[in-house]
């Protein structure tokens, strides 16, 4: 059996460089992978697309603030990816005129589209313009382009349903909760976001936990699929379930989700010690990032739902059928909402705003005696 020759360290430090240069950091801080098109879709909603490249002979760098340039993208015949030769700024006073500034000791002879020829030299910047070539040095020419592309990256949200199924639900409860789950996500289909794809699951637990649809689905093609009740309440196998899922290896969930939104519908506390399964939960990075609420029927599952949610506001408490119709619909709405709210700061945090929506949604609940 012939033996695959391995990369040497030449090839893996091109291939590390061309992933160092397609990272861009989002005006919230955090850094991004630009996919192929040049777009990228930051955790705190915001979407941007890289405006131009840097071409030179064997190397695609985006043009985007933030990014710093190396020798070994200045010069072809260097390997130093240490050495900062140039980094890519934006005008102070019109944030839209971005330009390149020689960090190096070398001379940068610059033509524009119009032929114009000058020379930049340490400190100094060129301004960013279609079709201006460069001459790092005698190793290295490269030409600005426009990202022509019209493609536009939708980050996937997973919404996640856990409801429970037990033979507590039966009758009344199940009946409210297929109607009206049908009607929400008739609803959420009708959400106008354009750039980000929903994602639906749905999973019941009862005597055993299982999963109604397979893996994360589209929101536009789902069909609700009623669900029926019986048997005991056992939660600790749905978080367990829930746990193995919120994997990027081998769950799924991918690296470049929006943290899911977890929504707990239950009755009965449950005859199984839930309260150990939460407690792997918490050691879960998606689970930790997700935004997460319950509604409970009754006062029985309260306790257990507030430890799930971590918080002492994001649970809705209903006694009737009204009540539950009318809590399903709102808590899943407001929870895409926030989650795909571009306004919040990123040092807001998201899960505390959801719990200010809850909290005035009860209020006023109460007040006018629904719940």
């Amino acid at each position: 059996m012939p033996v695959k020759s391995r990369l040497n360290e030449r090839e893996w430090i091109k291939a590390f460089v061309r992933w160092r240069s397609d990272i861009v950091r989002c005006v919230c801080g955090k850094e991004n992978l630009v996919d192929s098109a040049g777009y990228y879709v930051c955790d705190c909603g915001k979407q941007a697309k890289i405006p131009a490249y840097l071409i030179t002979k064997n190397k695609r760098i985006p043009l985007y603030p933030g990014i710093e340039l190396f020798a070994c993208h200045t010069s072809d015949s260097s390997y130093d990816f240490r050495t900062k030769t140039g980094e890519v700024i934006a005008n102070k006073n019109n944030p839209k005129i971005i330009g390149i500034r020689n960090l190096s000791d070398n001379i940068w002879y610059v033509t524009s589209a119009d032929g114009k020829v000058s020379q930049k030299g340490k400190n100094e910047v060129v301004r960013i313009s279609i079709d201006t070539t460069i001459r790092f040095d005698s190793y290295c020419d490269a030409v600005i382009v426009k990202n022509d592309s019209e493609h536009v990256s939708k980050k996937m949200l997973p919404i996640i349903f856990l409801i429970e199924t037990s033979g507590g639900m039966n009758g009344v409860w199940i009946g409210v909760v297929n109607h009206v789950m049908a009607e929400t996500i008739a609803k959420m289909q009708s959400i106008d976001c354009s750039n980000t794809q929903l994602k639906i699951t749905v999973l019941e637990y009862g005597d055993d936990a299982k999963w109604v649809y397979s893996g994360l689905n589209d929101i536009k093609s789902v069909a609700w699929e009623e669900l029926q009740a019986g048997g005991s309440c056992r939660l600790d196998n749905a978080f367990n379930k829930l746990n193995e899922e919120l994997n990027s290896t081998n769950g799924f969930m991918q690296f470049d989700m929006f943290p899911p939104v977890i929504i707990v519908i239950a009755l009965r506390e449950p005859i199984d010690d839930a309260y150990s399964a939460i407690e792997l939960l918490k050691i879960n990075p998606w689970y930790q990032k997700a935004l997460k609420a319950a509604i409970t029927i009754g006062e029985d599952m309260s306790a257990i739902a507030h430890e799930f949610v971590q918080s002492k506001k994001g649970v809705i408490e209903v006694e009737s059928a009204n009540a539950l119709e009318k809590a399903i619909p709102f808590l899943t709405l407001e929870a895409i909402k926030v989650s795909l709210d571009n306004d919040l700061s990123p040092e807001q945090n998201k899960q505390d705003a959801l719990d200010e929506i809850i909290q005035g949604f009860v209020q006023a609940e109460k007040e006018g005696g629904d719940l």
